[in-house]
């Protein structure tokens, strides 16, 4: 007859596969009971055919019709078997067990195979029976045959495990002890597996008379402990009711029977595989019981083990059939799938949950995967049930039949939707890198010739009178100016390389005074609300910076707000596990600054490309798409972090996470703008490697009174330090060639300990940090003739 068990086909993957594999064969192929893997499909095909005639009852068709149950047979195609099978049926190998199926039947394995058939019919998963199959050396062997339908398979029989114990021996060994207690005390004493003799007492209880030293290894129960004594006398009750049960089985079969239990025993709680044998006296009744336990703890143990490796691993695992059909799904996959298991198993082929360009891939490398018989790494994307999508690393390899003919695939599936997100997280840190060093260079340079605009636009309007014709074309001149140095600022701050002025303030105070303007800016039909934890929110960056942030956050939130709403501005602290780590990896208590609209909202792709400059969802010519830009690039270089939430149709939340300030912070309620300050005497020497600029400068400059030396580089300005002249103030470009401004600073502080020292620059070099302290200021360009006298004045004291 057939025999199987799973390994082969049932096996559960461990982490990694191919560990569990190599485990399972060495199960399969190392059972010293036979195994055969069978495929029964053909007769699921057999049982529809006699349905659709009217066949009710199996049973009774096989009694008028036994020709069946020989088709039946030739219909099963053996997968595999091991090498105990091969044995047994003293077979050359495997391919010869094959081949010689139906020689291992006999007359009287028919009359099992009859049950079997009945079982499937019945749909029973499970069935088990006594029959006599022959070796293919013609020898009859006596055999307890197990058959199981694996999971999936209920249906197509393409799965059925078929295990064999061979009672032969059992039942010579009982022959041998009626015929010499020597033979008998040999098998008994020697045996790897418990053994037991128990007398069948009139009161229906079980006593014990032998047991042979396996049984003492593997209970913990000595001979001297249960000879001689019933069941319940050397066993705990639970124990003794258990197998008191199955000998009672036995003895109502009247055959040797299989049995497999739990039994909690000195040696502790064990699964046994137990055959119990039927020990009959000349008048023919059952007077005694001879059993033969394994402990299988382990293997159930290992089973269970990999069972549970299999569906909780953080990958997918599945196996298809030759068809493509999912026959094995672990719950992870399920999880990530959002299916059933029922909803895939048996009823889905796997390039239905792929996407149309993926399912192209995936049958476009099939044709040499058959070839190799194994898949690595390649990237797919899997439809889950609520339509969304999972890209995933497929890995693969093929199981095939002695024939090489494919019968199933393994496949293992690795969620990569973590590293996608990296991935475009870093192209889109590139494309803001590469965009900022192109602002950050356009800004440098067109702030040079802004500086020219805006100070010789200043000297011609001063020159001019209230009635000059030209007046108002020359301030015309200046407003565009302005609105052009706040585009370079804009371009500036979202390239982390405008020049800021940190301080510790309060960010409740930089709201505070910002609320007549918000409120003029965003409209009478957007209500504005302010709320606060109520406990002190000090950080620190610079305030221009931070107005600029709420100013910009709030004009995007009023632009998605055209028929009116409600603007929130909320101040609170964040703890570490809420606001995101900073770039030096810490992620400590954080000041969190929420400003939310319940305007349209944003849909994903809008949000991928939001801090992009020049990206604007608006009409042509109502921005210019450096607003968020700006806001990112102010965010990232106070040490902070912004996060945006939004849904179409329910708003936008943008949350900014800055540093914690330490130390007293400033008041800003109070300042205001200084009046001009009046010229000096002092004596400064300005180096600026931009002729127009330097001669504007040099101008404004001397217009207040000043002595003003001129370079043009910084080896030229050294050579005039050189000479002992008196310097009171060095203003300096800080990139020039030859020397910057930050070298030229420290050798001429070297000869003069007392300088005063103005950086001038459209950036703060990133690579020549400037320096800071006493003595030391920096004048954003472009500037003008008023804010360059001021800084020099402060300087100079």
């Amino acid at each position: 007859m057939r025999e199987a068990i799973p390994p082969g086909a049932q096996s559960t993957p461990s982490d990694p596969p191919q560990a569990s594999e190599e485990r399972y064969r060495d199960l399969f192929e190392n059972s010293p009971v036979p195994i055969w893997e069978e495929d029964m499909s053909g007769i699921a095909r057999i049982f529809e055919e006699l349905r659709a005639a009217g066949v009710g009852d199996l049973e009774s068709h096989l009694r008028e019709h036994p020709e069946v149950a020989q088709r039946c047979a030739e219909a099963v195609r053996v997968v595999d078997v091991n090498r105990a099978a091969v044995a047994m049926h003293r077979a050359g190998s495997k391919a010869d067990l094959i081949a010689g199926l139906l020689e291992t039947f006999v007359p009287e394995s028919f009359d099992a195979y009859r049950q079997q058939l009945v079982a499937l019919w019945n749909r029973r998963t499970a069935h088990q029976t006594q029959a006599v199959v022959r070796t293919l050396a013609g020898e009859p062997r006596q055999v307890t045959v197990s058959v199981k339908v694996s999971p999936g398979h209920e249906d197509a029989l393409s799965r059925v495990l078929v295990t064999l114990v061979d009672v032969t021996e059992q039942q010579r060994a009982e022959a041998a002890i009626r015929e010499s207690e020597r033979r008998y005390r040999e098998v008994f004493e020697n045996s790897s597996d418990a053994m037991y003799v128990l007398e069948v007492c009139a009161d229906g209880r079980f006593r014990n008379l032998d047991v042979n030293p396996a049984f003492e290894r593997s209970t913990g129960l000595t001979a001297a402990e249960v000879i001689g004594k019933y069941q319940e006398d050397t066993v705990d009750a639970e124990t003794a009711l258990v197998v008191s049960e199955k000998y009672r089985r036995c003895i109502e079969r009247g055959a040797p029977v299989e049995e497999e239990a739990e039994l909690n025993l000195p040696s502790g709680r064990k699964s046994y595989q137990s055959t119990l044998v039927p020990v009959r006296d000349d008048g023919g009744r059952i007077y005694r019981i001879v059993g033969i336990s394994r402990d299988v703890t382990e293997l159930k143990r290992s089973l269970a083990e990999i069972g549970d490796l299999y569906n909780n691993a953080p990958c997918g695992y599945h196996s298809l059939d030759a068809s493509g059909t999912l026959v094995r799904v672990n719950d992870t996959e399920l999880q990530w799938l959002g299916y059933r298991r029922d909803e895939l198993v048996g009823t889905r082929r796997f390039q239905e949950l792929l996407t149309p360009a993926s399912r192209e891939a995936f049958e476009h490398v099939f044709r040499s995967f058959l070839e190799r018989g194994s898949l690595r790494d390649l990237e797919v994307e899997l439809v889950r049930k609520d339509g969304s999508i999972l890209p995933v690393m497929l890995s693969s390899t093929a199981e095939r039949d002695l024939s090489g003919r494919l019968v199933m695939s393994r496949a293992t599936l690795v969620d990569i939707t973590q590293r996608r997100k990296v991935e475009e997280q870093l192209r889109q840190a590139q494309k803001l890198e590469a965009v900022g060093r192109l602002a950050s260079g356009v800004a440098h340079d067109f702030n040079n010739v802004l500086t020219v605009i805006l100070t010789a636009g200043a000297d011609i309007v001063e020159t001019m009178s209230e009635g000059h014709p030209l007046r108002g074309e020359a301030k015309e001149i200046l407003a565009a100016a302005e609105r052009a140095r706040t585009l370079t600022r804009q371009l500036l701050a979202f390239s982390h390389r405008q020049q800021v002025e940190p301080r510790v303030f309060d960010l409740d105070q930089v709201i505070a005074r910002m609320d007549k303007m918000l409120r003029r800016i965003i409209g009478e039909d957007i209500e504005l609300v302010v709320t606060s934890d109520g406990r002190p929110h000090h950080v620190r960056a610079d305030p221009g910076q931070i107005e600029q942030v709420i100013l910009n956050l709030a004009v995007n939130a009023r632009d998605a707000m055209p028929g009116g709403g409600r603007l929130v501005l909320e101040t609170r602290r964040a703890p570490g596990g809420e606001a995101p780590a900073d770039v030096s990896g810490e992620a400590g208590e954080r000041v969190m600054l929420a400003v939310a609209d319940d305007g349209t909202g944003m849909t994903p792709d809008v949000v991928m490309h939001l801090f992009e400059p020049f990206f604007t969802t608006k009409e042509r010519g109502r921005g210019t798409g450096l607003g968020l830009s700006t806001v990112y690039g102010i965010v990232k270089q106070s040490g902070g972090e912004i996060l945006v939430e939004t849904e179409p149709g329910r708003g936008s939340t943008f949350r900014v996470y800055l540093p914690m300030g330490t130390g007293t912070p400033e008041s800003l309620l109070d300042e205001v703008a200084g009046q001009s300050p009046e010229g000096g005497h002092e004596v400064v020497l300005l180096t600026e490697d931009d002729p127009l600029v330097r001669t504007l400068v040099v101008r404004s400059l001397r217009r207040l009174g000043y002595t003003v030396l001129e370079a043009a580089d910084g080896e030229q300005a050294m050579r005039i330090a050189s000479t002992g002249t008196r310097i009171d103030l060095l203003a300096t470009d800080v990139v020039m060639p030859r020397m910057g401004g930050v070298e030229l600073a420290s050798r001429m502080r070297a000869l003069l300990p007392e300088l005063r020292v103005l950086f001038l620059s459209g950036y703060a070099n990133e690579n020549a940090p400037l320096a800071s302290g006493p003595g030391t200021a920096f004048l954003q360009k472009p500037f003008t003739a008023e804010g360059l006298s001021r800084k020099v004045r402060e300087l100079l004291g």
